[in-house]
């Protein structure tokens, strides 16, 4: 067959046409998608609503529409959602039950209680860690029912009231002679000595310390 110049014309007006219809494949999201299913199995209730909004910006902004011509932007979305993930912030941990065992150890009246015991109490509440976040909560609940422990195992201090004139001398639990409780004296005498008042009868009716 001849092959003509308008032959030729034509074969090279099809190519054209069929080149200007090409259209590149769309861009491998494999990545983008392995970011993603990270993020949804992530438990949102762990971090601060700061961290997590950084997160959803990331995966708001992916395109795609993006083709394998432009395969490095849909790596970029990918590598921005992983560095949201790891840069999560964890929420603090809740030290309510700490504060509220605080509380009652600064509620106890100091003066009925031995010095071993309330150093043993002020060592409990000094050692917690203040900066621990939702990750170590056991460790805070920890530190609460130390404090409470030690409050439980307070020793009631041992108070001596003694009149050296009449050599008067009484030693009791703080328990036993605060504030008003009666008190049997080992020696009988109506004496009013610092600290204490002697009732005729040897009744120790208060005690102050």
């Amino acid at each position: 067959a001849v092959i003509t110049q308008d032959m030729v014309s034509e074969w090279t007006g099809n190519i054209a046409a069929a080149m200007e219809n090409l259209r590149y494949i769309s861009a491998d999201y494999s990545l983008v998608e392995s970011a993603l299913a990270q993020a949804e199995n992530t438990d949102r209730s762990l971090y601060t609503e700061e961290s997590l909004d950084a997160l959803d910006k990331a995966i708001a902004n992916i395109d795609y529409s993006v083709d394998i011509s432009n395969q490095a932007l849909v790596n970029e979305y990918a590598a921005a959602v992983y560095d949201a993930l790891n840069s999560l912030v964890y929420l603090p941990a809740d030290y309510t039950q700490v504060n509220n065992a605080i509380l009652q150890a600064d509620s106890i009246d100091r003066l009925l209680w031995n010095e071993s015991s309330l150093i043993a109490l002020d060592q409990a509440v000094s050692a917690v860690d203040w900066n621990l976040d939702i990750t170590r909560q056991y460790a805070v609940t920890g530190y609460a029912r130390t404090i409470l422990e030690k409050i439980d195992s307070l020793i009631y201090a041992i108070v001596t009231l003694r009149n050296d004139t009449y050599g008067v001398i009484v030693t009791a639990s703080a328990l036993e002679i605060y504030p008003t409780t009666s008190l049997t004296v080992e020696k009988l005498d109506p004496s009013d000595i610092t600290g204490a008042n002697f009732a005729v009868g040897g009744k120790v009716k208060t005690a102050l310390y």
